[in-house]
Order: structure tokens, then C-alpha cells, then sequence
């Protein structure tokens, strides 16, 4: 997370990321309850750098392609991406 904030920081001055369209996807093994300060932190982020969070996917995973094997998972990234178009 702090390597993506460092990135984008080059981009406040200039305001090239305002309005861009964002989704987070975090997974992790803990679950969606786990990663309310990551969530937190990330949308505070993309209100400073004026970028739109549209939505937030928490997956519970750990294992290398384990999301493959949660099909509601793999249907809700569908719906975000549709509907961010």
C-alpha cells in the first residue's frame, strides 16, 4: 500500500489522477473484517488525489489462484467491471 502511495504521489500537483474510475481488491486469508484499516487508508487516499473508489472487493484467500474456486467472488469482480465501464 505504501509503495502505491508513494507512486502516486508525483500526480497530486498535477491532478492527472482526478476523476480516474478505482476498485480495490484486497484478498486475504483473515477475511473482509480484516482490512477495514486498508480500506480505510486506500479511499482516504483516493479522496486526496480526487479519484473516484467505485468499489471494494475483499475476497478470503491466501493460496495462489484460491478466488478461482469462489464462484460469487469471480460473478461479483464481473458486476464491478461492467459496471465501471
Amino acid at each position: 500500500m505504501k509503495l502505491l502511495i508513494d507512486r502516486l504521489r508525483p500526480y497530486i500537483a498535477s491532478k492527472r489522477m482526478s476523476g480516474k474510475k478505482v476498485v480495490l481488491v484486497v484478498p486475504s486469508e483473515e477475511g473482509p473484517d480484516a482490512c477495514n484499516l486498508t480500506v480505510e487508508m486506500f479511499n482516504s487516499s483516493c479522496k486526496y488525489l480526487e479519484m473516484n473508489l467505485m468499489s471494494v472487493l475483499l475476497p478470503k484467500a491466501s493460496e495462489r489462484a484460491e478466488v478461482k474456486t469462489q464462484p460469487q467472488t469471480l460473478k461479483e469482480a464481473f458486476t464491478i467491471g461492467k459496471d465501471i465501464e
